[in-house]
């Protein structure tokens, strides 16, 4: 899909933004396409590049990082996600990327996404949270995969919450043990 060139009297007096404009939104087409085939060394050289990571030449289209959880292609989501992709983006249905990798059933997937604890049980625009897009498409051994996920997500949590308060209770002891008698 070609991007027609703006003709506006700003782009007239200066051909080469316009062409420079227009090979900018080339070279974040071909990101998604190579994110898409999993063709590593293009992403890489288009990244390098400075394509956006995040692009997206319309709110129905996918970004890279999408596109490749969507086409199971593990190595460039793991290279877009080095360079700074945005996981909580959303396809035009509302689903975020564990969404779409509930929706393949590639359990290989998750191992991007363990600390993004807010994406595991968002819901998308049907309502549904990635376990149940799981179970909709079949794929049971994901849903059980991410269950485990989000139950030690909550452990963490409570951990880290429990800590917490003995740490705050610990300094409360520890300041009323060093104060003088009042």
């Amino acid at each position: 899909m070609l991007k027609e060139i703006d003709e506006s009297p700003s782009t007239k007096a200066s051909p080469m933004n316009s062409v420079s404009s227009y090979l900018d939104c080339l070279k974040e087409s071909f990101l998604n396409v190579a994110a898409k085939a999993g063709r590593l060394d293009e992403v890489s050289s288009l990244l390098a590049l400075g394509a956006d990571v995040d692009f997206r030449s319309s709110e129905e289209d996918d970004t890279p990082l999408l596109a490749s959880v969507r086409c199971n292609q593990k190595g460039a989501a793991t290279l877009l996600l080095a360079y700074g992709a945005n996981p909580s983006l959303l396809d035009q249905e509302g689903n975020n990327v564990l969404h779409i990798a509930s929706a393949t059933g590639n359990v290989g997937l998750l191992d991007l996404f363990t600390t993004c604890n807010d994406l595991f049980e968002a819901t998308n625009c049907h309502g549904e949270p990635p376990t149940d897009v799981a179970i909709r498409h079949g794929n049971s051994q994901f849903a059980e995969a991410l269950k485990r996920l989000i139950d030690e997500a909550k452990c963490e949590a409570d951990f880290d919450d429990a800590h917490s308060v003995e740490t705050e209770e610990s300094a409360d002891i520890t300041q009323a043990d060093t104060q003088p008698p009042g």
